[in-house]
């Protein structure tokens, strides 16, 4: 391994040039500078990390843990998170539970005797995170919770999230302002937080219009696209007559629009169908997918930015931001049809 010390002896300077020469905060003469540097990368010499990290007491390395990779939200999430730490020369280290919280439990554990910076955190339903976090926080871990944030936040962590009720209420008073009445819903797992605050939207927006609510129009997803598909299964095996469906996310409306077609019925001249995330996959189903469309670029990048400022200044900052959310209109929704003139299910 080449050290500092055959760098100096090599360029006839002293270690100690050769050492804010290559940190950047050598203000002496344009030439040796030049002449170090060239030697260094002739030597192939690389910083040991080890070492600078605990003179610095810093990896510049973030962790992200994820529910789900495999869900088209979180790369596009991710995406956000790895551009900021980019442009801040960190690194980011991937952690996805699969929707397990004994596994994102070991995640944290691991990432406490890991040496990581900070973690960006989108958290399964459950509390066995809540004894680790705090630890975590002893040992100077910053932390960011997005998207999936918890009900109570009595270690006041910054969060950055959008207003999942607002959305839902958005979605399916679109629906209503269209006509339809029978509009079902597909939610995604109820034991997670953002799942039940959709479905409040939902509600709210029945009651807020002074519509009956029926509650077997309602059918418990994953957020998986098989879901979407089992949904409509159930809903039409149960006798249940809706012209919309408002499905908690895209993966479950592109199921149903799926399930839908294998019954003989179209979309939207049958059945209107409204999903959620905007993901891009939307854009290029047939019919494409009307849908919530979340900032989820701008909400990894915001998670980050927001870290790496408590990185920096060495405090736990304890925002809570919240992104908007637009309704992006494509092929799949249209008025309510004439009464009578339904196809039979």
């Amino acid at each position: 391994m080449i050290r500092i010390v055959d760098i100096a002896e090599k360029a006839n300077v002293s270690p100690g040039t050769v050492s804010k020469i290559l940190k950047g905060t050598y203000i002496g003469s344009q030439e040796t500078k030049e002449r170090v540097l060239k030697i260094a990368k002739d030597l192939g010499y690389t910083p040991n990390i080890i070492a600078s990290s605990l003179k610095s007491r810093r990896t510049r390395i973030i962790a992200l843990i994820v529910p789900e990779i495999s869900v088209p939200f979180f790369p596009e999430l991710s995406r956000g998170v790895e551009d900021v730490a980019r442009e801040n020369d960190y690194n980011v280290i991937l952690c996805s539970s699969n929707n397990d919280p004994v596994q994102e439990a070991k995640y944290l554990e691991s990432l406490e005797r890991r040496w990581v910076d900070g973690i960006i955190f989108s958290r399964v339903t459950g509390d066995t995170f809540k004894e680790k976090i705090p630890r975590l926080l002893a040992n100077k871990v910053k932390m960011v919770f997005v998207d999936r944030v918890p009900a109570e936040n009595r270690l006041s962590i910054a969060r950055v999230e959008i207003d999942n009720k607002k959305a839902a209420y958005s979605a399916t008073e679109f629906l209503i302002k269209l006509g339809h009445r029978d509009i079902a819903c597909i939610t995604g797992p109820l034991n997670t937080r953002i799942a039940q605050q959709r479905l409040e939207g939902y509600k709210r927006a029945f009651i807020e219009n002074n519509i009956p609510l029926k509650e077997d129009f309602i059918v418990e997803g994953t957020f998986k696209l098989d879901s979407g598909f089992k949904g409509v299964n159930v809903l039409l095996e149960k006798g249940v007559h809706f012209t919309a469906i408002f499905a908690c996310n895209d993966l479950m409306a592109v199921g149903a629009i799926k399930a839908l077609r294998k019954r003989n019925l179209d979309v939207p001249n049958d059945v209107s169908v409204i999903g959620f995330d905007g993901i891009p996959l939307c854009e290029y189903i047939e019919p494409a997918l009307t849908t919530v469309v979340q900032p989820i670029y701008e909400m990894g990048k915001t998670a980050a930015e927001l870290l790496l400022e408590s990185i920096r200044e060495g405090i736990e900052l304890k925002g809570h931001i919240v992104l908007d959310t637009r309704i992006e209109v494509r092929e799949s929704t249209r008025e309510v049809r004439v009464e009578g003139k339904y196809k039979k299910f």
